[in-house]
């Protein structure tokens, strides 16, 4: 029987709260306890990943999309929702996705969110929603948004299409590249919450950096 997800959101809280009471504890304790394991940094590890195991908890059944950049994911996408010109996501020769993009359903017109990290949302159109998530926009671009792009978890972009019914689709950031290594390491953290992986191979044989983040 599977679990009610309030009620596994309700234990996650209960064990937050017990991490931070700890955390309290120890480091009102004197300095040379202080230095036992487990450390104050530790602490925050733990309460950091129990804050991840909630968020994804409340999400439905996802698929991530992963693959190097431009091996075509977006494009497969693109193709698969049946997305017209005017809602694409981008494509190009650069890592162009440097936030996650949640596809996810609604019976309504196309629409779109800023998820934070502070857990607020921000309305926004779709076209805006994804330009804060294109890495091919300039610093100067960049300074002009009202919206810091380092507060951005992820972006939500809602779609009325079949596929969305009952599953969430999780666009990753494009990893095998040197220079964009947070994208990997952001893949990985999101990698222990989705259902099901989709990776997309593009038609050149991967890059050492890709292959490593494939095995």
């Amino acid at each position: 029987m599977q679990a009610d997800p309030s009620e596994t959101m309700q234990i996650i809280d209960r064990l937050i709260r017990a991490v931070v009471q700890a955390r309290d504890e120890f480091a009102n304790r004197p300095p040379a306890l202080q230095q036992l394991p487990p450390s104050h940094t530790q602490f925050q590890r733990w309460i950091q990943q129990l804050e991840e195991q909630r968020f994804h908890s409340s999400q439905r059944f996802t698929l991530m999309v992963l693959g190097e950049y431009n091996a075509g994911k977006s494009t497969f996408l693109n193709a698969l929702l049946e997305l017209p010109p005017e809602i694409r996501l981008p494509t190009g020769d650069d890592p162009v996705t440097g936030k996650p993009l949640r596809l996810l359903y609604t019976d309504g017109a196309p629409s779109a969110l800023l998820l934070m990290k502070d857990g607020t949302k921000q309305s926004l159109d779709w076209k805006q929603a994804v330009n804060r998530a294109d890495r091919r926009l300039s610093q100067a671009e960049l300074s002009q948004r009202h919206t810091n792009l380092d507060q951005v978890k992820e972006v939500q972009l809602f779609l009325n299409h079949p596929l969305l019914t009952n599953t969430d689709i999780l666009d990753m950031p494009g990893t095998g590249t040197a220079e964009f290594k947070d994208h990997t390491q952001l893949t990985r953290d999101y990698l222990d919450n989705v259902e099901m992986i989709i990776w997309v191979i593009g038609e050149t044989e991967p890059s050492k950096v890709g292959g490593e983040d494939f095995r």
